[in-house]
């Protein structure tokens, strides 16, 4: 049964009409600052509002502009019930649209860049031979 449904979950669709993402996380005390702020980053990049629960860590609940609505540390917090009013919605964001074929151009151009220096650098060994074996033996 789980089989068939994740066969035919188009995640990419699915996340394009996605409003709101809840996100579950465990976390330890290094790294839990970080882990919220890159999917807060995300939640930014996507568009869409997301509330992050962590189980140990930072939770926070932002939307899609990156405003936060509520944050609960539990490293630091005595009491760990904590309550957010976060607007649903998308915020249409040019990422999401174009999605990573963003880099591609980029990556495009470098592989270019160097293929002209390989090629060139392989015309001038050629040159050089041909060079050397064009000169009479004196």
């Amino acid at each position: 049964m789980l089989w068939r449904i994740v066969e035919t979950l188009d995640l990419s669709a699915f996340l394009a009409r996605a409003k709101l993402l809840l996100l579950p996380a465990s976390d330890w005390r290094a790294i839990s600052a970080l882990h919220r702020r890159q999917a807060v980053f995300r939640a930014v990049e996507q568009g869409f509002s997301m509330v992050r629960q962590a189980n140990q860590g930072q939770s926070a609940a932002v939307d899609g502009y990156g405003r936060m609505y509520g944050e609960l540390d539990h490293f630091t917090m005595a009491d760990r019930v904590w309550r957010a009013e976060l607007p649903v919605g998308r915020v249409p964001t040019l990422y999401a649209r174009i999605g990573d074929s963003a880099g591609a151009l980029p990556g495009l151009i470098a592989l270019g860049w160097m293929g002209r220096a390989v090629v060139g650098h392989l015309a001038r060994r050629w040159r050089a031979r041909a060079r050397l074996h064009a000169q009479p033996n004196a």
